[in-house]
């Protein structure tokens, strides 16, 4: 009868075992797929950042090259008005220093947003990739 208790008490204590073992186990599983919820759903809210900057820097372009449209019809202008007076008689120098001077500001506000947008762009395709 002893034999059988001590038995009985052996297997119960190996069975407890590895009820324990197994819980912790469970537990582990769980944390784990705790970490990978939250870690897509960072990833989720990542994407949708990326996405929403892509669309900003697509609106951005499409301002700029709106921009640029008009100032190219607005130099085309000054040109043509240049060159209407210019049939007539010369323009006066100062005239023409300003009128050039006009020409490179406004040239070089779109160098600028070009830049600007460039360095975005690249902003947009490294978040991208360090997301994929």
């Amino acid at each position: 009868l002893q034999k059988e208790r001590d038995q009985y008490w052996a297997g119960y204590t190996e069975l407890s075992n590895e009820r324990e073992k197994l819980l912790k186990d469970h537990e582990t599983v769980q944390n784990e797929r705790d970490r990978y919820v939250a870690g897509y759903a960072e990833l989720s809210t990542k994407h949708e950042d990326v996405m929403r900057m892509a669309r900003e820097w697509e609106q951005l372009v499409s301002q700029t090259r709106s921009q640029q449209e008009q100032l190219n019809l607005e130099v085309t202008a000054l040109r043509a008005e240049l060159d209407r007076r210019g049939a007539g008689a010369e323009l006066s120098e100062g005239a023409r220093l300003q009128a050039e001077a006009e020409l490179a500001r406004e040239r070089d506000v779109l160098a600028r947003e070009r830049e600007t947008l460039a360095r975005e762009r690249e902003a947009l395709l490294q978040e991208r990739e360090q997301t994929a």
